[in-house]
Formats: structure tokens, sequence, C-alpha cells
């Protein structure tokens, strides 16, 4: 292991002791906002890898690629039930399919940031608070955002054809988020 060691002298009895400086100091922990700017970027460059996902998710006409930079990605709370991950906000209007201004809301009462459950989306097991979970639950929104997903707050039936269409067409996007 390369790095500074820390000794500790315990006594004539139980010597001299060297630990690593990674066990004398916990890693800090990355912020919220540090993790949705990573994904930002885990997202972008799958994307640019994963042509049926980029295809997807550009279907109606929207460019992902230049959305996924900009669109406000904030934390709120969204619902008092964890299984809502995030809601996308945007105006429709009758001229297009793509939404105007959408944003994305993350709910603190969610699963997003936290590790330790499972949830089957689309057909696949993920455990929540890891890279691929966030990956997922952020195309669903991104899918919203282009206007390729239909609405689907106030029925579980579609939001799982919605999941089951970004695990179908973007695995290789949220696969390679790790």
């Amino acid at each position: 292991m390369i790095g500074t060691a820390i000794g500790i002298y315990l006594g004539p009895i139980y010597g001299f002791w060297d630990f690593p400086q990674d066990l004398a100091r916990p890693k800090p922990q990355p912020s919220h906002a540090d993790i949705l700017v990573d994904l930002r970027s885990k997202i972008l460059n799958g994307l640019l890898q994963d042509p049926d996902c980029l295809g997807f998710l550009g279907a109606w006409g929207s460019d992902p690629l230049a959305l996924i930079k900009v669109i406000p990605i904030t934390e709120g709370n969204v619902s008092p039930f964890p299984r809502t991950q995030a809601i996308t906000t945007e105006t429709l209007t009758p001229s297009s399919p793509i939404p105007i201004n959408p944003s994305i809301e993350i709910n603190h009462n969610g699963f997003f940031f936290e590790p330790g459950a499972t949830a089957s989306l689309g057909g696949q097991t993920f455990q929540t608070g890891t890279p691929q979970f966030q990956t997922e639950v952020l195309l669903h929104e991104l899918g919203h955002a282009t206007g390729v997903l239909p609405l689907d707050a106030n029925s579980a039936k579609q939001e799982d054809a919605n999941n089951a269409a970004i695990v179908q067409k973007c695995s290789k996007t949220i696969n390679g988020a790790r």
C-alpha cells in the first residue's frame, strides 16, 4: 500500500504499530451535489457510447446530450413515499412533442442517495444509492424531459412500462455507470 503511515505507541507491552493513514481518518463522503455532477458526467459519457439509448431519448427531436449538461436537478420533498425517486416538471404545448423548460427534482424521502435497499425497475434489480440505480432514475426522468416517455405520476403500470423502456434501450449506459 502506498501512503503515509501513522505510528501509535501503545506502551512497552504492546509495542509500536503502524496503521495506514486511510484507517486513521475516515474518508469524507461526497456531497449530493458532487454525486449529481459525477452522474451527469457518467450519463453524458455513457450516451456517447450507447447509440440505442441516445437514439431513444432523442427520438422526438430533442438533444439529450445537450440537455443532460444543463437540466436543473435539485432535491426536495417530492413525495412522502419512498417509491417515488424523482419527478420531472415541464411545460407541454400542443405545437411540440418536446417539453419546454424541464427540470428534475430528487425526492428526499426516496432511495436515490440511500444505499441498502433493493429495487426492481423495468425487470432489472438494482441496489439503491448506487450509480447504476441513480443513472436509471435520471435516464427515466430525462425520458420525460425529452418527451419520449409518457407521463406516469398517477399510474404504476405506466411507470413500470417507462422503466422497462429505459432498462431495455439504455442498459449500456446504466451498466457503465460504476
